[in-house]
């Protein structure tokens, strides 16, 4: 990716993380993070706003 595209992207996260303070769950691990990832959203959209990722892009940024 190129790097002035990888700084920007970088700069707005962290506007948005500063400006709305999200609550974050990461899931990390070697095995079974897509459906670990998949059960926390199923749980936690039945009573609060979540966002995930649609796909697991396998990258630096997601």
């Amino acid at each position: 990716m190129n790097k002035l595209l990888q700084l920007k992207l970088k700069w707005l996260a962290k506007l948005i993380l500063a400006r709305y303070k999200p609550e974050l769950i990461g899931v990390t691990g070697s095995a079974g993070k897509t459906s670990a990832t998949e059960a926390i959203f199923a749980v936690l959209s039945s009573c609060k706003r979540v966002r995930r990722n649609e796909k697991n892009y396998n990258n630096e940024i997601g």
